[in-house]
């Protein structure tokens, strides 16, 4: 009998242990070739950067920026040994890349096999890699044409798990010689948000976006002109540049947190794109500073109207703003990137900082979380009205980004800081974050008003 039921257990054990396998073969076999995993897999936590891939645009428009010992040529070799990642023993390979995907040029003729965009590999030692930083070491055959969406899709299908990708580029998409460059443009904008789209359904990738300025000595290639013969200009002042960092979120606020950025030589700004999920932040209606307006202790986040209500009425909130930390603290602070579903506007948000005041300390101690920001509420009419209020903090592109854009750079005329088609192609990544994203806004704060 014992041996009876030991054979009927081995039984179970072979069945189970056989339909596991089986499991596990066919969810393989369902994507073969697949380099980019379907499975979603964003709750997964990553200690450290194990891997990080460079790819550095070589086409012919990047060769100015390694005309001497410029900014850009600093920036490389300091991201390329970046201090926390050395510390981290993070392994690095290092690319070159460029050329045409399609096989075509932007008037639809064939293209030589030669120019077909391909990744040139360096190697893992960054000391080769400084040695290539020059315009000898940039020309390849296929530096004669440029593929900035192609380029994105080999560089996010790198970033997987705790590997990330770090791509260096002008950001100008290649549509010179197109027989309508303004309509290329808007094309090959809806073509990088279908690049993105593919690539962030699977899992938590974020895109860290910095901008840059270095100087260029070269000759810079127009993308706004039809003929392209003769309209390229030599110039010899600051251009700007971009690095685009992809990868796990958690990783990129560790390893590249806005301080640590702003010490790159040239360094201008940054932006941050995420998928967004719905998350509970802590905040709460308090008692202090108000006017015209009586915290009620009995209902949470209710206020009461004071009858002697005046022109300058308006109330607090203390919010937990820690888990947004990947944003700049710029945008938190900005009246412009809130909105009320109500008769009220945000008038103020001010980061309350190690040392409040003691009247704020007061308040601030008798709250069931650590508040980071207050955030002053206005009423928009002469008498407030009652009823619910509803503030957003909305997830909208940084002011910087528009900034950088033109949609004409032929003649450049000295511009040092705006990029061709820069608020295109970024409308792309920021529109495929939405697409995929669970939530439209980065915070929401409901409250009521009443007599």
């Amino acid at each position: 009998m014992i041996r009876l039921k030991y054979f009927f257990l081995s039984l179970a054990i072979l069945i189970i242990t056989t339909s596991c396998k089986r499991d596990y073969r066919s969810t393989e076999s369902s994507l073969p070739g697949e380099d980019i995993p379907r499975e979603v897999i964003s709750s997964e936590k990553f200690n450290k950067i194990s891997h990080v891939t460079f790819y550095l645009e070589n086409s012919g428009s990047m060769f100015g920026y390694v005309n001497g010992a410029t900014e850009f040529v600093n920036v490389v070799n300091d991201i390329a040994q970046y201090p926390n990642l050395v510390n981290s023993q993070t392994h690095f390979t290092y690319n070159m890349i460029s050329g045409k995907a399609n096989g075509f040029d932007n008037k639809g003729n064939a293209l030589h096999e030669k120019y077909k965009l391909t990744t040139h590999p360096i190697g893992n030692d960054a000391n080769i890699l400084k040695s290539q930083l020059t315009e000898k070491g940039f020309t390849k055959t296929t530096s004669k044409f440029s593929d900035l969406n192609t380029m994105f899709k080999v560089a996010l299908t790198k970033a997987q798990k705790d590997s990330i990708t770090i791509l260096i580029s002008d950001g100008i998409y290649d549509v010179g010689g197109s027989d309508n460059p303004l309509t290329a443009l808007k094309t090959e904008g809806a073509s990088t948000r279908t690049v993105f789209i593919e690539r962030l359904g699977p899992e938590d990738v974020e895109t860290l976006l910095v901008k840059l300025e270095s100087h260029f000595n070269g000759w810079y290639h127009p993308a706004n002109v039809e003929d392209t013969k003769g309209k390229s200009e030599k110039i010899d002042h600051k251009r700007p540049y971009y690095i685009w960092i992809f990868g796990n979120s958690d990783l990129l606020i560790k390893y590249f947190p806005e301080e640590r950025l702003k010490n790159l030589m040239g360094f201008v700004d940054l932006a941050r794109f995420r998928k967004l999920d719905i998350q509970e932040l802590s905040y709460s209606g308090i008692g202090y500073n108000n006017f015209g307006f009586k915290l009620d202790f009995k209902e949470l986040n209710t206020f009461e109207l004071y009858h002697n209500v005046t022109d300058n009425s308006n109330f607090n909130i203390a919010v937990d703003f820690s888990k947004l930390n990947y944003l700049p603290k710029t945008y938190l602070t900005s009246i412009l990137n809130y909105s009320c579903k109500c008769e009220y506007k945000v008038v103020e948000v001010e980061a309350i900082g190690d040392s409040p005041n003691s009247d704020l300390k007061s308040y601030l101690e008798t709250l069931p979380f650590a508040a980071t920001h207050i955030i002053k509420v206005a009423s928009i009419t002469k008498q407030p009205k009652i009823g619910d209020v509803v503030i957003t903090l909305n997830n909208a592109l940084p002011s910087w980004i528009n900034e950088a854009n033109t949609d004409n750079d032929s003649p450049l005329d000295n511009n040092i800081s705006q990029t061709f088609g820069f608020n295109t192609l970024i409308n792309g990544i920021d529109e495929a974050y939405k697409e995929v994203s669970s939530t439209k806004y980065l915070a929401e704060f409901k409250l009521k008003i009443k007599n």
